[in-house]
């Protein structure tokens, strides 16, 4: 969680919002960027992380991750809670298409 905190810290602008939402799952709010560009970031997070390696204290591991994008531009999404929830379908995506992707 450290490691993949650190790439997230890193990847943005001091304007964005990152948080944990959960156990394994992070949030990140990205003011005023189009899905191209959040698609271009989320990218390059996913090439990043590829590369980290984990001790799991027997082998090294590496991790895949699965992104979920939405966005309020052109969309009929009025609410933070629709806006989550148009991430979270996007995240169901990613998870069932293969992971290590990001899907909207």
């Amino acid at each position: 969680i450290q490691k993949i905190s650190k790439v997230l810290r890193t990847s943005f602008r001091p304007s964005d919002s990152i948080g944990r939402y959960g156990g394994d799952e992070f949030l990140v709010i990205l003011e005023n960027c189009p899905l191209p560009r959040a698609q271009e970031l989320s990218q390059r997070i996913l090439e990043h992380i590829s590369h980290l390696s984990f001790n799991d204290k027997k082998e090294n591991v590496n991790i895949s991750i699965s992104i979920g994008l939405a966005t309020t531009d052109g969309e009929a999404i009025t609410s933070p809670e629709q806006l989550l929830d148009a991430a979270d379908r996007g995240l169901y995506l990613a998870k069932h298409g293969g992971r290590n992707c990001a899907k909207s």
